[in-house]
């Protein structure tokens, strides 16, 4: 009996050796580690409007007016659907803001209370209330329903339903004086298009200066004066115009200039029609009716005035910005479906 309660007793202590040594084993050369603390969820204010907006797109073009969206709702989360962007926009906004693009496949409008879409004949339907840009008067098309109000770009555009007129613009100042006489023109420069190009070519001629076209079909002009830069990216077009002091505005009279935005934008002078400005009420160099009218003043300008006229365009711009991003907030969405 005595030897059977010895042999339990050897048998436990052989059993509890043998764990200890395999234990020993297992943790042998590893380090005793601290428990992996959770980072805490970061906590948000709650907003009266949904802080997500949704930028939504089929056609590849219009895409530069993501640029004045950007600049006014810089407190919104953007997110920008597109199905193509012809001269890579979103490539030069994303150096600017922040944003998040995706394909227009990916697109659901249940996600969001704040939609806006950047071309109102874009066949793309939307179902729920939303913003749409109207560049064209009586092409509101597909969107020629209760759930949408308009945005124009320009006073020359207007609609028989609810709209509301938006000047297009952003922060990206030049701040360096190019003081030369090089002007861009930004746009499809052709007899079609441009009907005062022979104005503008002995202008250009008269002054000594160059002309940069920026556009994605431009006609081909045996004048070592007139330089073309056909569907360049955008982030090199801004880079080009960095280069110039002027930007010449095309006249128009039905639908809005891109390239005031991009002159507001970039802080570099306007060139344009006297009837233009006054409409906009933008301090550009104006001429009445033939642009050659300017030919002694640009000769003349010192690098002070030219300056000044920074200046004054500057101090405009920053107070439009103002003023415009208070025009949209106004216009969004509530939660609740209404404006």
């Amino acid at each position: 009996m005595e030897l059977n309660y010895l042999l339990c007793g050897c048998l436990i202590v052989i059993i509890i050796i043998v764990l200890v040594i395999l234990l020993f084993l297992k943790y042998r050369g590893k380090e005793v580690r601290e428990p992996i603390k959770l980072k805490e969820k970061p906590t948000k204010p709650i907003y009266k409007h949904n802080k997500q907006i949704a930028i939504v797109s089929t056609i590849p073009w219009h895409i530069e007016c993501v640029g004045f969206i950007l600049e006014y709702l810089k407190d919104y989360d953007i997110h920008v659907y597109l199905d193509g962007d012809m001269v890579n926009y979103i490539d030069y906004f994303k150096t600017k803001y922040s944003l998040s693009n995706f394909r227009i496949d990916f697109f659901n409008e249940d996600s969001y209370e704040i939609i806006i879409k950047l071309t109102s004949n874009d066949p793309y339907r939307i179902n729920k209330k939303h913003l749409s840009i109207l560049h064209v008067p009586n092409e509101e098309f597909f969107d020629k329903k209760d759930n949408s109000s308009f945005i124009t770009l320009t006073p020359l555009v207007r609609s028989n339903y609810k709209y509301t007129y938006i000047l297009s613009m952003y922060k990206d100042y030049i701040d360096q004086i190019n003081y030369n006489k090089n002007i861009a023109f930004v746009g499809k420069f052709s007899s079609y298009f441009v009907e005062n190009k022979y104005d503008i070519f002995d202008f250009i001629n008269n002054v000594n200066g160059k002309l940069f076209c920026f556009g994605y079909v431009n006609e081909q002009f045996k004048n070592q004066n007139i330089v073309n830069f056909d569907n360049i990216d955008t982030i090199t077009m801004m880079d080009k115009l960095k280069q110039c002091s002027y930007i010449l505005i095309k006249e128009h009279n039905d639908r809005y200039s891109g390239g005031i935005t991009i002159a507001l934008s970039l802080n570099i002078p306007l060139i344009m029609k006297s009837s233009l400005a006054d409409i906009y009420k933008i301090p550009a160099i104006t001429y009445k009716n033939n642009i050659q009218e300017l030919t002694h003043y640009i000769n003349k300008l010192s690098f002070e005035q030219y300056k000044q006229i920074k200046y004054n365009l500057r101090s405009f711009t920053d107070k439009q910005i103002e003023i415009n991003k208070q025009r949209l907030i106004n216009i969004l969405p509530k939660n609740d479906g209404s404006r």
